[in-house]
């Protein structure tokens, strides 16, 4: 019964138990070989783990730096939304003010007949 490995230069070849053993020298440049191939695979996904912490990161960035400009903007729509509120009460009790006033001054003639009486202050000086 014959073992089987990866049928590759570096990986080793068909051996068995009975069959031909390999030289000492061969065996041990394949186990080096194979060694070297899997630190350098070891060292190959170390270095893409780092690329992609570092690709993360960078989307991390990005993406908690525009969740600000999103706030800034919905922040600054709500301040504008507000100020329109404001100046539309604003503007809403001055024309009413105006208009009671136009009414009462209208009423107080129409009733009376005659112009409100404007009142003189007395100068108590000399």
């Amino acid at each position: 019964m014959g073992l089987v490995s990866c049928n590759s230069s570096w990986w080793g070849r068909v051996t068995s138990k009975t069959g031909t053993e390999h030289n000492g020298a061969l065996w041990q440049e394949e186990k080096s070989d194979r060694f070297t191939i899997i630190d350098q695979l070891k060292e190959s996904e170390q270095i893409a783990i780092l690329v992609c912490s570092k690709v993360a990161a960078i989307l991390l960035c990005k993406s908690a730096s525009l969740r600000q400009e999103c706030k800034l903007e919905t922040s600054l729509k709500q301040v504008n939304a507000n100020e329109i509120v404001t100046t539309r009460q604003t503007c809403h009790k001055l024309v009413m003010s105006n208009s009671m006033q136009t009414i009462v001054k209208t009423e107080y003639e129409d009733n009376l007949g005659f112009e409100p009486p404007t009142y003189h202050v007395r100068s108590l000086s000399p």
